[in-house]
């Protein structure tokens, strides 16, 4: 595989997660101890990969207190933003503090217990600099550039409020209450649409050479302000989190293929059982709801994530099988059968007081169990009955 020079500053924020869902799903916390090479020389511990990584992005901070950006992060066609070493992403500081808490979470659960004052320093650190800094009035900035500028702020002519701030604010809980509406409402008001979440808005029309090549591409285009179907799927958890049922499944019904938007859209030119990556945006003037890139998107993983984990609430963790749905509060129930960790469990989910969240009673094979967590049973396939309330 050929690789590029660029610097692209958010991957150490992905192994943590990519880890726990692997243990989480297995029961294999073995793996932690496997010794695996670094790419320029050396070689440790899955457990120490992880701790690297973090360590690297908490000292590689800028005069905010936020982490480097370099060459981009998530939004690669941001790469211009820190190309001098100086720029700061405020998203990526707050995908750190996520990756911390997930750190923490493994440490915690795999009695790793003497880094945790630091990971716990280090996080709550990250959360003041963030809400310090990245904090615009109304909603998170996505980043500072080279020459100090704030990047998706009410001060700028364009790109004025950016999606993934706001999601990530909420998913990873490094905004306080107050806040968290603030960023709902920013999202509600100012980037929802037909065809979901926008990415940014308003688009730009002019290159700027201090932020990278998203500022080229045309208005309502891949990451200029169209709905990128990944980040739409980062929404959606967070809107679960928050226990926005209803927000969650609307936009997960914009997103998928056949969906809503696609009823709405004498354009929509992809089969509906393939993900696009993003869709034209209406302030594109003649192809909004078109779709741009499908099969080469990320957007299945998370998105099934989304549905899955997160509105239908069966999510894998260390323990065991966490019941937590998040659902159209008309919905009566739902059922589903999930296979884990040798066991196959066919859960009925019932609604009678039409909530969009909360658990009352799990009763696994006739027997009521205490709290949401199934744990890990041995028998080939259990039934399980779930009452919200």
């Amino acid at each position: 595989t050929a690789l590029t020079h660029e610097f692209y500053a958010d991957g150490p924020v992905w192994i943590a997660p990519a880890v726990y869902s692997y243990i989480a799903e297995t029961g294999d916390d073995a793996i932690l101890d496997l010794d695996v090479p670094y790419f320029d020389e050396g070689s440790s511990s899955v457990w120490e990969h992880m701790l690297t990584a973090v360590r690297f992005l908490y000292n590689d901070r800028g005069e905010h207190g936020l982490c480097h950006i370099h060459d981009g992060d998530w939004c690669d066609t941001a790469h211009l933003l820190g190309k001098k070493g100086i720029g700061e992403g405020v998203w990526l500081s707050i995908a750190l503090y996520n990756t911390l808490q997930t750190v923490i979470e493994i440490a915690h659960g795999t009695g790793r217990l003497a880094v945790l004052p630091e990971l716990m320093a280090m996080a709550e650190d990250i959360k003041e600099k963030v809400n310090e800094h990245g904090w615009d009035g109304d909603w998170y900035l996505i980043a500072y550039n080279d020459e100090g500028r704030k990047i998706g702020s009410h001060e700028s002519e364009e790109g004025k409020l950016f999606l993934n701030p706001q999601s990530w604010a909420v998913l990873s809980g490094i905004a306080p209450y107050e806040r968290v509406q603030k960023c709902f409402e920013a999202i509600d008001k100012k980037l929802d649409t037909w065809i979901g979440p926008l990415l940014l808005t308003p688009a730009f029309t002019k290159k700027d050479i201090t932020i990278g090549s998203i500022t080229g591409f045309h208005p309502g285009t891949i990451e200029n302000g169209a709905c990128y179907c990944h980040a739409a799927s980062f929404k959606i958890v967070a809107d679960c989190k928050a226990g926005r049922g209803e927000q969650a499944y609307e936009t997960l019904m914009k997103i998928v293929p056949g969906g809503t938007a696609d009823d709405m859209n004498e354009q929509a030119d992809c089969p509906p059982y393939a993900f696009t990556n993003c869709r034209y945006s209406p302030e594109h003037p003649y192809l909004a709801g078109r779709f741009l890139n499908t099969w080469i998107t990320g957007t299945v993983s998370w998105c099934w994530q989304a549905m899955t984990e997160w509105i239908l609430g069966v999510r894998k963790t260390l323990d065991g099988l966490l019941i937590d749905p998040c659902i159209p509060a008309k919905w009566e129930g739902f059922t589903v059968s999930r296979e884990y960790r040798g066991t196959i469990y066919h859960i009925e989910v019932k609604n009678p007081k039409h909530l969009n969240k909360g658990v009352q009673s799990i009763i696994i094979n006739g027997k009521e169990i205490a709290g949401n967590i199934i744990p890990i049973c041995k028998e080939k396939e259990v039934q399980v009955l779930v009452v919200m309330g």
